[in-house]
């Protein structure tokens, strides 16, 4: 998945992005305008995925957190394929 703000946020916005598996912290990445971060967590084995963004910063400015392209692949030897 990619994680970062969309175009019309704020640039002085950042957001913090945090994966939760479980209720452990997965991955944690701080992003701001124009930086967006490719994330690739394997979930196997995973009852929970808890996604969670908080915006960063310290005055009021607009920021507009987004998830793009987020996915949920099962194990090609465990799912068997669609038909």
């Amino acid at each position: 998945m990619t994680i970062g703000l969309r175009d019309d946020s704020s640039s002085a916005g950042r957001t913090k992005f945090e994966v939760f598996l479980d209720g452990r912290s997965a991955a944690a990445r701080t992003v701001g305008l124009g930086k967006a971060v490719d994330l690739d967590i394997p979930v196997g084995g995973v009852l929970r995925l808890r996604l969670v963004a908080t915006p960063v910063h310290t005055r009021s400015v607009e920021v507009f957190s987004t998830w793009g392209d987020a996915r949920l692949l099962g194990d090609p030897a465990k799912v068997p394929p669609t038909t």
